[in-house]
C-alpha cells in the first residue's frame, strides 16, 4: 500500500509539472561532474546522444547536457542509463522511456518497502509528460515496481531494525511532499535560464571532456551543452599522456553555454579548447545566452599548452568555424600558437567575434585572434578573422599581430558594426595585419599567404598600437630573399567608417618612423612594396588618429620618410579629398608622439604578464579632411567658388592689389586646426578703358516751327526767349549702368553679355549696380532681358544675384541701384525696397 501511494504521488507530482515543464524543457537534463570521470558524449548522425562517465553509458538530448565542476556529492543522480528500455528513445534523444532504471542513490534505505523509492528528478518529471499519465493507478502502481528479483538484489538485510527504517522515510516522505508543494523548483531548464549557477568553482582535474558530434542533417539543430564551473587542468602533462582539457570533433555543429566560471588548460601540444580541422568540419560556438540575474557573464579561461592555441588547433593543426557570441572569454597560447586561432604552424580561418562578447586574448609568434606562429613555414599561415555587432576585444602578441597572421602569415581582418577592438603588438610586429620577424625563403611562391587585406567600417572603434619596424595596421610590406633582393607583398587597407587611434611606438628603446597605417616598404631595395589603401566614408563617418614616435615619417602611407606623393595620403591636385563625399572623414596626423603604460597587463605565455600602452600624444602635423566634415562641423569657407577647405585670408601674407602691369594676389589658409592646405585667389590684371566719346545722332535735329503770333488784347510783357536748345538726351550717348562702392565711388568692373543677358562683376566685398531707367529702356530694346550682379569678395564670399529688365521697366521708375554687402543682396529704386523683383 505504501508503494502504491508513493507511487500515486509521484504520479500527481510528475502530471502537474509536465504541464509547466514539458512544452520548452528537454526530455532529459542530465548532469554529469567532472570530477568524477572523463566525459565522453557521441551524437551520432541521427541525433542520438549519448555519454559515457565512468564506464557507464547514458542517454541524453540534443540541448540538455550539464557538465559541472566538482562531484555529485548527496545530489541526486538525475543521468540516464543507455540500456532503460531503449526502443522508447526517439532518434534524437528527446523522449525518455517511462521507466527511470536509474539507480536511486538512497536505495540502502528502501528496507521493508516492496520497491525502492523513485529519486524525483527533472528527467522523471517529464517522462510523466507522455500518454501513460492517464493510467490507472492499478498500471501506475505496476510501472514503478521493479522486478522482484531486483527488488531483492538491493532490499537490504532483514535484520535491520523496522523503526530505524520507517523513521527515515517518514523524513523522505516530508521531503516529498515540500517537492511537490514547489514543483518547478528543480526542473532543470530553470536552473539553466539563471546563469549564477548553483555550483562554484571546483577543484582543479584532470579529467577531460570529449564532443564527437556527427549530427549534420538539420541546419537550424546542433548539440548544445552547458559548462559549469568546470576546472580542467591538462598543463602538467609530460609528452607521454598529454591532452586538451576539452574536444570538439565532428561534422556537427556544437555550441557551449558558459555558466559559471570555467578554466580548461591544455597538454603539452594541445589547446585549452580544441578544434582541429583534421577532427571535423563543424561549427564551435562559445555563448552565453542564458544570463545571469545579477547580469554577470559566463566565462572561460583557455590555456593552451606548447604548440596548442588557448581555443584553436594543436601543434601543427589548422582550425576553422569558431563563433563567440557571449561571455567573458580568455584566451592564452602556447609557444608559437594563437590565443583563438591556429596551433603552432598552422592557419585559423572564419574565427568570429560577434554579439555582446567579451574576448581578451593572447599569442606568442602566433596570433592574439588569427594564425599561429609559423617559424619559418610560408607554406602555412593565412588567418580570416572577423569582429562585429558589440563585440569587445583586447589581443595581444610577440611577433606575431595582435589581430591576423601570425609570425611569416598574412591574414584577411574584418572589423565592423559597433565593435570595440584594441589590438597591441610587442617585439617588432603589427597589431593588427601580417605577422612580424619574416624569415627568408628562396622560393617566392612560398609569399603567397603574406597578402594582407585589412577592413575596418560602420562604427568600430578601433586602438592600435604597433612594435619596431612595423606598423600598427598593415604589415612589413616585403621579404629579403637569401640572393638580397627584396620580394614585395600587397597589402590593402580599406577604412569605410569608424573611429581608429592608432600608434607605431617603436620600443622601450628607440623611436620608429615606420607609419602608424600601412606598409615598411623596401626603402631603397630593388623592389617597392605594394599598399593599396582606400579611406572613404561609405558606411560611417570616419575620424582617424595617426601617430608615429619618429620624426620623419608619413603617419600614413609607406616608407620610412616622406619621400613622393604616392607614399603618403594628400590631397588631390585641385585641393580636393581623396575620400570622397558620402560621409564625414577626418584624419589627424602627429608626429614625435609618445605612449606610456596604461596600468593594466595582460597574461601571456609561460603564466607571464605585459603592460598594456595607451596614446599620451603628439606634435600635428597635417590634418586632412573631405568637404562633407567641415559642414558637419560648421566651418564655412570665405572664397565661395571653393568649398574643400575652410579659407580665411592669411594674415600672415600681404595682400596685393592688380595694377595694369601687374597681377594682384589675395593668400587663403584652411582654418582647420593642423590642415596645411594654402590658396593663392590671383587677381587680373586692371584694363584701360578710356572714356567713351558721346556718340553724335545721325538724324539731324530739325527745328520746330515757331508759331506765328496770336493777338493779344492784354499787353505782351518782356519775357525770356523761348529755348531752341536740345535736351541733354539728345546731347549725350545711350545712358549705361555702372559700379559704386558702398560710399559711392566708382569702380572699376566687368561687363560680359551672353545672348540676352548682361553680367557685371567687379572684386568688390560690397558694391552697388545703379542707373537711370533710361538705361533699362535702351537695354530692353537691345534684346536685354536678364541683369546679373556679381562682386567677388576679398574677406567675405561675394554674392550673385539676378533682375528681369521687363519686371523693371513694369514696376516704373526713376534709378535702381542693386547693393550687395557681403553676401546680403537688397534692391531699392528711387529709395523705396523692391526685393520682391530679385530673381531667385
Amino acid at each position: 500500500m505504501r508503494a502504491k501511494n508513493l507511487a500515486l504521488r509521484v504520479l500527481s507530482t510528475a502530471a502537474m509539472l509536465s504541464i509547466v515543464t514539458s512544452i520548452a524543457a528537454p526530455a532529459f537534463a542530465a548532469t554529469y561532474y567532472i570530477n568524477e570521470g572523463s566525459v565522453d558524449v557521441k551524437v551520432s548522425d541521427a541525433g542520438v546522444v549519448t555519454v559515457e562517465q565512468g564506464g557507464v553509458t547514458y542517454k541524453d538530448g540534443l540541448d540538455s547536457v550539464v557538465i559541472r565542476g566538482g562531484t555529485r556529492g548527496g545530489k541526486d543522480d538525475d543521468r540516464t542509463k543507455a540500456d532503460a528500455s531503449p526502443a522508447t528513445q526517439e532518434a534524437d534523444g528527446s523522449n525518455a522511456p517511462a521507466v527511470n532504471e536509474t539507480e536511486a542513490p538512497k536505495s540502502e534505505n528502501t528496507a521493508g518497502d516492496t520497491a525502492p523509492k523513485p529519486v524525483t528528478t527533472p528527467t522523471e518529471e517529464r517522462k510523466e509528460d507522455t500518454p501513460q499519465q492517464e493510467l490507472t493507478e492499478e498500471k501506475t502502481e505496476e510501472n514503478v515496481t521493479p522486478e522482484p528479483v531486483k527488488a531483492k538484489a538491493e532490499a537490504p538485510k532483514p535484520t535491520q531494525e523496522p523503526s530505524a527504517e520507517q523513521e527515515e522515510e517518514k523524513q523522505e516522505k516530508e521531503e516529498q511532499q515540500e517537492e511537490e508543494d514547489e514543483p518547478t523548483v528543480p526542473s532543470a531548464p530553470a536552473a539553466q535560464a539563471d546563469n549564477s549557477s548553483t555550483s562554484t568553482s571546483a577543484e582543479p582535474t584532470d579529467n577531460v571532456i570529449t564532443i564527437v558530434n556527427n549530427f549534420a542533417k538539420k541546419a537550424e539543430q546542433v548539440f548544445s551543452f552547458v559548462l559549469d564551473n568546470v576546472n580542467i587542468d591538462r598543463s602538467n602533462d609530460g609528452y607521454e599522456n598529454h591532452k586538451a582539457a576539452l574536444t570538439v570533433k565532428g561534422k556537427g555543429d556544437t555550441e557551449i553555454e558558459l555558466d559559471g566560471d570555467n578554466i580548461l588548460k591544455g597538454g603539452e601540444k594541445h589547446a585549452g579548447l580544441e578544434k582541429n580541422d583534421s577532427d571535423g568540419t563543424g561549427t564551435l560556438t562559445i555563448k552565453d545566452d542564458n544570463k545571469a540575474a545579477d547580469g554577470s557573464k559566463g566565462s572561460l579561461l583557455a590555456k593552451g599548452g606548447e604548440y596548442g592555441a588557448g581555443i584553436g588547433g594543436g601543434e601543427c593543426q589548422d582550425t576553422s568555424h569558431i563563433t563567440v557570441t557571449g561571455g567573458k572569454i580568455t584566451a592564452v597560447s602556447g609557444r608559437r600558437a594563437a590565443g583563438i586561432g591556429g596551433g603552432g604552424s598552422s592557419d585559423g580561418t572564419d574565427i568570429t567575434i560577434k554579439g555582446d562578447a567579451t574576448v581578451i586574448a593572447s599569442g606568442d609568434a602566433g596570433a592574439g585572434i588569427g594564425v599561429g606562429g609559423d617559424g619559418g613555414n610560408y607554406t602555412k599561415g593565412y588567418g580570416k578573422v572577423t569582429i562585429t555587432d558589440h563585440a569587445n576585444v583586447i589581443a595581444w602578441s610577440e611577433y606575431g599581430a595582435g589581430i591576423g597572421g601570425g609570425r611569416n602569415a598574412g591574414g584577411d581582418i574584418t572589423i565592423s558594426g559597433d565593435a570595440t577592438v584594441a589590438a597591441e603588438a610587442h617585439n617588432d610586429s603589427v597589431a593588427i595585419g601580417s605577422g612580424g620577424r619574416l624569415y627568408p625563403s628562396d622560393n617566392p611562391d612560398n609569399y603567397k599567404n603574406l597578402n594582407t587585406n585589412i577592413t575596418i567600417c560602420d562604427k568600430a572603434n578601433v586602438t592600435a598600437v604597433g612594435s619596431g619596424s612595423h606598423p600598427a595596421i598593415g604589415s612589413l610590406g616585403y621579404v629579403i630573399l637569401p640572393d638580397g633582393v627584396s620580394y614585395p607583398f600587397t597589402t590593402t587597407i580599406n577604412i569605410l567608417g569608424g573611429t581608429l587611434n592608432v600608434i607605431n611606438r617603436g620600443d622601450d628603446h628607440y623611436t620608429s618612423d615606420v607609419p602608424a597605417i600601412g606598409n615598411q616598404s623596401a626603402g631603397g631595395r630593388n623592389t617597392n612594396a605594394d599598399l593599396v589603401l582606400n579611406i572613404n566614408a561609405s558606411t560611417g563617418n570616419t575620424v582617424i588618429n595617426a601617430y608615429t614616435t619618429g620624426s620623419n615619417a608619413a603617419t600614413i602611407g609607406k616608407g620610412y620618410t616622406l619621400k613622393k606623393d604616392d607614399e603618403q595620403i594628400q590631397y588631390n591636385a585641385d585641393g580636393s579629398s581623396k575620400f570622397g563625399e558620402d560621409g564625414s572623414v577626418v584624419l589627424n596626423l602627429f608626429r614625435n608622439s609618445t605612449t606610456k603604460k596604461k596600468g593594466e597587463k595582460i597574461e601571456t605565455i609561460y603564466n607571464n604578464w605585459y603592460d598594456l600602452h595607451k596614446i599620451i600624444g603628439g606634435e600635428r602635423y597635417d590634418t586632412l579632411h573631405n568637404a562633407k566634415w567641415l559642414k558637419d562641423n560648421g566651418y564655412t569657407s570665405e572664397l565661395a567658388t571653393d568649398t574643400n577647405h575652410a579659407w580665411k585670408v592669411d594674415d600672415t601674407k600681404e595682400r596685393v592689389e592688380p595694377t595694369l602691369e601687374h597681377e594682384g594676389h589675395v593668400y587663403y589658409k584652411c582654418s582647420v586646426p593642423g590642415c596645411k592646405a594654402v590658396h593663392d585667389e590671383v587677381l587680373p590684371k586692371l584694363e584701360s578703358k578710356p572714356t567713351p566719346e558721346p556718340t553724335p545722332d545721325p538724324t539731324p535735329v530739325q527745328p520746330e516751327p515757331t508759331p506765328e503770333p496770336t493777338p493779344d488784347p492784354t499787353p505782351v510783357q518782356p519775357d525770356t526767349p523761348a529755348d531752341t536748345q536740345s535736351t541733354p538726351k539728345d546731347d549725350v550717348s545711350t545712358p549705361k549702368l555702372y559700379v559704386i562702392d558702398l560710399a559711392s565711388t566708382q569702380v572699376l568692373f566687368d561687363e560680359t553679355r551672353q545672348n540676352d543677358t548682361v553680367t557685371y562683376t567687379t572684386k568688390q566685398d560690397g558694391a552697388s549696380l545703379t542707373g537711370s531707367f533710361e538705361a533699362l529702356e535702351a537695354m530692353a530694346e537691345d534684346g536685354v532681358k536678364t541683369i546679373v550682379f556679381q562682386t567677388i569678395g576679398t574677406n567675405t564670399p561675394g554674392a550673385v544675384s539676378r533682375v528681369s529688365v521687363d519686371a523693371l521697366l513694369q514696376h516704373g521708375g526713376e534709378t535702381l541701384l542693386l547693393t550687395h554687402n557681403g553676401t546680403e543682396v537688397h534692391l531699392t529704386i528711387d529709395g523705396q525696397n523692391a526685393d520682391s523683383l530679385l530673381l531667385q
